[in-house]
């Protein structure tokens, strides 16, 4: 848990015991994992008080594939990031995707709805051929 800076970096909260559990997401003085609920709220409650005009957070932990392969799960072909740091990683190979999609030359299917009669009808368009 802990903010943001100006520059995006991620600074984890501490200054004093409690805090510094906090930051390493460990409760006081039990020393358990905190819940990501229990996270959210002691952050909450940091933000009610903040005087310098950061907003506390809880930053949750992803796994990226590398080679953005989800098969692939050698030990070299995973990193441990933040979740902005992950969308950041993998923008390009979404935007790619996405591309690719948009152009992909294969029929869509749709439903088309046609009422005759007062009987509904469903026909199953695929490229310009109607299937019924």
């Amino acid at each position: 848990m802990g903010y943001r800076d100006e520059d995006g970096r991620f600074c984890r909260d501490g200054g004093n015991i409690v805090h510094d559990l906090a930051g390493d997401g460990l409760s006081y003085p039990s020393l358990i994992p905190l819940s990501f609920q229990e996270a959210k709220e002691f952050a909450d409650f940091l933000n009610e008080y903040e005087e310098d005009g950061y907003r506390w957070i809880v930053i949750v932990l992803t796994i990226a594939h590398l080679d953005h392969n989800p098969e692939n799960c050698a030990d070299s072909n995973l990193a441990s990031l933040c979740q902005r740091c992950h969308n950041i990683y993998d923008r390009p190979h979404r935007n790619e995707t996405r591309r690719l999609t948009r152009t992909r030359r294969d029929p869509q299917m749709m439903i088309e709805f046609v009422e005759d009669n007062k009987d509904c009808f469903v026909r199953l368009v695929q490229d310009s051929m109607t299937l019924i």
